[in-house]
């Protein structure tokens, strides 16, 4: 998303991290200077929200209300306090209203300081009596010779690739998502917003920021050429498509049957995410979360584009990274035993799709067919890409998408479609001319070609540097930038205790007992602050 700081809900991770009360009003307070731009940091590592702070609540439904955050009156009972946020907004004149708004209904909250000029989002995890449980993506711009970010991380999710740009580096893709061992290991097609021309050269740095050990096997660049007024973005089968013009959504409507179009017509700071407060892990309703947009459609049209902007929550992060410790001392021999077996792998990528990837499918008039699935794209920052739809099937001129997730692990920002056909562009594949590790040894053979080699960085300290020879754009054309890379990683994780095997077992029989388990923990703790 285009804010200069994105907020990513990081629910379950953060309340591990709370031991009080007191200390639950996690956000980012009036220390933030006026002079100074904000910076991305992690919640729990904030001040926070003082009663009186002026705020601006988007709902779920799109809705926005302004107002102060104030205390819970009195009168209210100890369950009310427990689930909602209480906010003073002033409606008309000098009269006020307060009013007790569900966690669960809260989209995201922008707070506004006294000292500073900008609006600063963020989604909100939960909204509690002494404050806001908020979390940001815990990513920053990186200057010139400084690798690391300000803010250590607290869980995994993939190689950062930073661009450099006016004097900084900046965050501008995170690639193969999900590659958690080595045959899990893919080629992942990223577009580079960000990156501009220095000198000739484009300059990329990848960081290795998460708890993780990276295994990189190549990084190329594409150099796409395509007419004014298109666009070329990777699908989620990691083909190249032109895209056209991008129509958005006439209407789009939540499972919890709220309006969230003005959600997604556009990359903006709004954004649609699936709060996982207050579900009942036993009502299977409350297990995934789904929105059904219909958008306008030629009448002969046989395919569309699905055009996304998205990415996934650290805390959906973190479940990955909790998943995996379930396998206690047995999770190196699992890991081994999925490289030597493809039926094993393949098991795995169903439970995988079906229990965390984002769905989509278009409405026959009798019927929701499958159009296939995004996979995962990480939780650093945001992902464009393309869906190919066949509407072969799809009679009149109205064409209804339906698209379904777990709550709380994707964000989408916006969503269109493409109806046209042109897929004129032409690309050149480019490799780096100079690659240097952190110590200013050359790395350039391991990443060059996809081999058996692999660039290995272990510590969060590890980072490389690459400059690619960049031709000139043809004239009378656009150029976009795709990053090619491929690899996998392996995300650190205690494996010290008990395997828990049938847990594992019926996680692969049971659908949905993935989300319905992190529910679980979820509501337990938030069950246990003593209020």
């Amino acid at each position: 998303m285009r804010l200069q700081i994105l907020a990513i809900i990081t629910f379950a991770f953060a309340l591990i991290c709370v031991e009080s009360c007191s200390m639950i009003g996690l956000g980012v307070g009036a220390a933030v200077e006026k002079s100074k731009p904000p910076v991305s940091i992690e919640g729990w590592q904030a001040e926070k929200i003082k009663y009186g702070s002026s705020l601006v609540l988007t709902i779920d439904d799109g809705r926005i209300i302004q107002g102060k955050y104030v205390k819970h009156p009195k009168s209210l009972n100890k369950s009310d306090a427990k689930n909602t946020i209480s906010f003073r907004s002033r409606f008309t004149g000098k009269a006020t209203i307060t009013k007790q708004i569900p966690i669960e209904r809260i989209q995201y909250v922008t707070i506004r300081y006294k000292r500073t000029a900008p609006l600063i989002g963020f989604a909100i995890g939960a909204a509690v009596d002494v404050g806001v449980l908020l979390a940001t993506n815990g990513f920053r711009d990186l200057g010139r010779d400084d690798p690391s970010p300000e803010v250590e991380l607290g869980m995994g999710s993939c190689p950062l690739v930073y661009v450099y740009q006016d004097n900084q580096y900046k965050l501008d893709a995170e690639p193969f998502g999900g590659a958690l061992f080595k045959s899990a290991e893919y080629t992942d097609f990223d577009r580079l917003e960000h990156i501009t021309v220095l000198n000739n050269k484009y300059q990329l740095r990848i960081t290795n920021q998460p708890e993780e050990t990276q295994f990189i096997n190549q990084l190329q660049l594409h150099l796409i050429e395509h007419p004014q007024n298109t666009q070329v973005l990777p699908s989620n089968t990691g083909e190249l498509l032109a895209i056209g013009a991008v129509i958005p959504p006439i209407s789009a409507t939540s499972y919890e049957n709220y309006n969230v179009v003005d959600l997604l017509k556009e990359k903006d700071e709004k954004v649609w995410l699936a709060n996982p407060f207050n579900r009942d892990p036993e009502i299977k309703f409350h297990l995934r979360a789904g929105i059904v947009m219909e958008f306008e459609k030629p009448k002969n049209a046989p395919q569309a584009k699905l055009i996304l902007n998205l990415q996934n929550t650290s805390w959906g992060a973190s479940l990955q990274k909790e998943m995996l410790g379930l396998h206690g001392t047995e999770l190196e021999n699992w890991y081994k035993a999925l490289n030597e077996s493809k039926k094993l792998r393949q098991e795995l990528a169903r439970l995988m799709v079906r229990e965390g990837m984002l769905q989509v499918k278009i409405w026959d008039g009798s019927t929701w067919q499958n159009q296939g699935y995004v996979w995962e794209v990480g939780p650093a920052v945001d992902k464009d890409l393309a869906i190919k739809l066949d509407i072969q099937s799809v009679e009149g001129e109205i064409l209804k998408i339906q698209m379904e997730c777990p709550p709380g692990i994707w964000i989408i920002n916006s969503a269109g479609i493409d109806y046209s056909y042109s897929n004129k562009y032409t690309q050149t594949i480019i490799k780096p001319n100079q690659g240097l590790n952190q110590e200013g040894k050359d790395i350039l053979s391991l990443i060059e070609h996809s081999d058996e080699e692999y660039l290995t960085m272990m510590d969060p300290e590890d980072f490389i540097d690459l400059s690619y020879s960049v031709p000139p754009t043809k004239d009378g054309y656009e150029r976009t930038v795709i990053l090619q890379s491929r690899g996998y990683y392996k995300i650190h994780v205690d494996d010290s205790g008990e395997p828990q095997t049938e847990l594992i077992e019926r996680m692969k029989k049971e659908p949905y007992l993935y989300i319905k388990t992190a529910l679980q923990s979820l509501n337990q703790q938030f069950s246990q602050i003593d209020w």
